[in-house]
């Protein structure tokens, strides 16, 4: 372990969650997210390769599915759910995806995903 280590796990631990409220078919939903890490976006971006800059709707869906969880901190869709996410209106997702990472995609640049890419 490099010297360090402990002090990038605390870092990595003290991130909060971000979170949506709102209905999902007319029930009450409470969806959670950690911060994106650029292994998200390099992840994302293998099949999305400008996602950090021009979120294709799919991309969102597939970030949703990677990062959403629930009250209880379990995942709240998994890869059986992205036929069902991707025909919810795009309002929704706009929505869901701007509460829950739309800070964050402000602050990843073109240099970042460059930089993600190569690794």
């Amino acid at each position: 372990m490099g010297r360090f280590t402990n002090a990038l796990k605390a870092e990595i631990g003290s991130y909060e969650n971000t979170e949506w409220s709102g209905k999902l078919g007319g029930i009450d939903a409470n969806l959670f997210a950690k911060p994106i890490t650029s292994a998200d976006i390099s992840r994302i971006s293998r099949k999305f390769p400008d996602f950090a800059q021009n979120p294709s709707p799919e991309g969102m869906v597939e970030m949703v599915i990677l990062k959403c969880l629930d009250e209880n901190d379990d995942k709240a869709f998994d890869v059986r759910d992205k036929n069902l996410l991707m025909n919810i209106g795009t309002n929704k997702l706009g929505e869901i995806f701007g509460a829950l990472f739309g800070d964050q995609m402000d602050e990843y640049t073109e240099d970042d995903l460059e930089t993600d890419i190569k690794n």
